[in-house]
């Protein structure tokens, strides 16, 4: 009894089985999803194309080897009648109510893989994120997250919605730089869909070698709503912040992201700032 799921070219085995000696052996038969009746004596072979049985005991188990030729998505009605005992009793049939071999030859296809962050960082190596769209549900999926050389990480799962988001995924020991993540899904009759990819950039060191100046030595009255600093050697792309503070405890800061490696922040106002030594800190 059941639902069993296939593709073209699985070999199906349909099994009848008795708890008892049977007189005869029961008359089994296939019907396509046009009701047409697919049978031993039928002329299209391939769907039952060997009969074997065995007796154990008092059991006794027919074995029909099933090759399924369906070209698409069908489902295949399985029929046991003439079942009788030894004595003659007749069982009841079996229709196709209990069980049914649903055939699919089409692939997954469709989905796609989105990844949120452009950067995975220090903070979030061991824990990188991906979404799977458009998925079929009840499909098994694999993936591989792989670097620029030869290390990957891999994993698998079940879909068990349209948009599934797969997460924790550690690629602390993959190589900085480029990270390609690959996505295939598998429906239930076996039948793979194509890789989906998605990329995104692992950066895990710290920008390094960076300083700052300050052209003027002074700051006046003129000067004191307009300061400017330089950052020299940044890293282009990366974020900063930057705070002056006093010799008290008043601070001005500000952030932004660096768009050469001299990046020049003007039109500080640090006018409700102490006189006296001010503090340009970045990071």
């Amino acid at each position: 009894d059941g639902v069993y799921n296939t593709k073209q070219g699985d070999v199906v085995e349909v099994t009848v089985t008795s708890d008892e000696d049977l007189k005869t052996n029961p008359i089994v038969e296939l019907k396509d999803n046009a009701n047409s009746t697919l049978q031993l004596s039928d002329p299209i072979k391939s769907y039952i194309n060997s009969v074997s049985s065995s007796m154990t005991d008092r059991s006794v188990t027919w074995l029909y080897t099933a090759t399924i030729s369906s070209s698409n998505v069908g489902e295949l009605k399985l029929y046991a009648t003439g079942i009788k005992d030894i004595a003659g009793n007749s069982a009841a049939d079996i229709t196709d109510n209990d069980t049914l071999i649903r055939v699919n030859n089409v692939a997954p296809t469709g989905y796609s893989v989105s990844i949120a962050v452009t950067y995975i960082n220090v903070q979030t190596k061991a824990s990188m994120s991906f979404i799977i769209n458009g998925a079929e549900t009840n499909a098994s999926y694999s993936y591989e997250v792989k670097d620029e050389s030869t290390r990957t990480v891999t994993g698998t799962g079940t879909v068990s919605n349209t948009t599934h988001a797969e997460s924790g995924v550690d690629v602390s020991l993959l190589d900085d730089g480029q990270l390609t993540v690959e996505v295939k899904l598998t429906d239930v009759a076996g039948n793979e869909g194509a890789a989906a990819t998605a990329t995104v950039t692992k950066d895990i060191v710290a920008p390094i070698g960076y300083s700052v100046s300050i052209a003027d030595i002074y700051i006046n009255d003129a000067t004191k709503t307009g300061m400017s600093f330089e950052i020299d050697n940044a890293e282009v792309g990366a974020s900063y912040s930057y705070e002056v503070k006093d010799e008290s405890t008043r601070t001005v800061t500000g952030l932004g992201t660096v768009s050469s490696a001299t990046e020049t922040i003007s039109g500080v106002d640090v006018s409700l700032l102490d006189d006296g030594q001010l503090t340009v800190e970045v990071k």
